[in-house]
């Protein structure tokens, strides 16, 4: 507040035959509004004591506060006097500010319809730099009874582009994932899995496999869990098998920048990660197309030459499958040539263009479990 700002003289508008405006000055103050909250508080008074005959409301602003009445009850020349000589003995109130918290619910959808796009963003934002602590499954010490001699290799897929096609319709052959239905055949138990998104960003369901946590308990942190709290560090499944003596390893057909995977993967208790630059000069011919459908392939065909240089392991491999059969050609040096569309494969009976490609996808993606 400022010594001036205080003194400043009062203004009467007149607005219309029905209202009167007092001005206590021209500008964005603290003191000058100061003056509106104490003038409000003695019109208040006086409202309440039943002497101020005719006014029917009163509407403040930052710096003005406009009084409206009835010209059939209130003398209009008699109010403008009374308000001039109120308005020089009302003096200055200060009032603390209120901090008003904006519930988000993390659906986007909803967020969006409730708050708007910018109103939403700016509360994502502001939650992503609150504390994210959540209960971590894996974050327990391991019991030396857990600390056995004999580790089996562990090896876990992540492919985003398969599904089973032949739940679509009877047309489809019923080998068409013969590996896929063999390895079903031999395993303990096998069946659907609850994950965090479906299609793209499947960021959010790799990291939810790997460190246990639902999306409800990551807050806006479950749109991009790599972002800034995986940076952090989280306890994980990888994490968790080193401390039983082995050694963890992600493969993924892609570079290691994306989704800053080179600085989080270690944070998450990775030792290796072995990127798509890597696999190309360690055995991928950087002269042949790398189509993203057999690149899961050619990646799964190198699993054996890492069991044998490790005898315990755990490995992370992440397919990067194409919903749409892009083609690119990369080479060892980090250069991306965009190529041509994978060719069809003719499945008679069916006129959709689509259905060729996703039993082609389907062939490629079963490959990588006979490897």
């Amino acid at each position: 507040m400022t010594a001036d700002s205080s003194a400043l003289p009062v203004r009467l508008l007149s607005v219309g035959d029905t209202a009167w405006t007092v001005e206590f000055g021209a500008g964005i103050d603290p003191a000058i509004h100061g003056r509106v909250l104490g003038f409000c508080s003695l019109l208040d008074t006086l409202s309440g004591d039943g002497r101020l005959d005719g006014v029917v409301e009163w509407v403040p602003t930052f710096r003005s506060v406009t009084v409206h009445f009835n010209p059939e009850q209130a003398d209009a020349m008699a109010l403008h006097d009374l308000l001039g000589e109120l308005a020089t003995k009302s003096g200055i109130l200060s009032a603390a500010g209120c901090h008003w918290h904006i519930p988000v619910c993390f659906d986007a959808a909803s967020d969006l319809r409730n708050l708007g796009l910018l109103p939403a963003l700016w509360r994502y934002g502001e939650e992503e730099h609150r504390p994210c602590r959540p209960p971590m499954p894996f974050a327990a010490a391991v019991s030396p009874a857990l600390e056995v001699p004999a580790r089996p290799t562990l090896v876990v897929v992540q492919s985003e582009s398969f599904f089973d096609p032949r739940r679509l319709f009877s047309g489809i052959r019923d080998d068409l994932l013969s590996e896929y239905d063999a390895l079903r055949a031999r395993a303990i138990c096998h069946g659907p899995l609850a994950v965090a998104a479906w299609g793209a960003n499947t960021v959010r369901t790799e990291f939810a496999f790997l460190s246990g946590l639902s999306a409800d308990s990551l807050g806006v942190h479950r749109f991009n869990p790599y972002r800034r709290l995986g940076r952090q560090g989280v306890a994980t499944l990888a994490s968790f098998l080193k401390q039983l003596g082995y050694r963890t390893i992600c493969v993924h057909p892609y570079v290691a920048s994306f989704y800053s995977r080179h600085r989080v993967l270690p944070r998450l208790g990775f030792d290796e990660f072995i990127d798509l630059l890597q696999l190309l000069r360690s055995g991928v011919d950087d002269e042949r197309a790398f189509s993203h459908m057999q690149g899961d392939v050619r990646i799964a065909a190198q699993f054996p030459d890492l069991f044998q240089q490790i005898a315990q392991i755990g490995i992370f491999e992440r397919g990067c499958g194409s919903a749409v059969g892009e083609v690119q050609r990369v080479t060892a040096d980090g250069g991306f040539v965009p190529g041509g569309r994978c060719p069809g494969i003719p499945f008679h009976g069916r006129d959709h263009p689509g259905y060729d490609h996703v039993l082609l996808q389907g062939r490629f993606d079963d490959q990588q479990f006979r490897c």
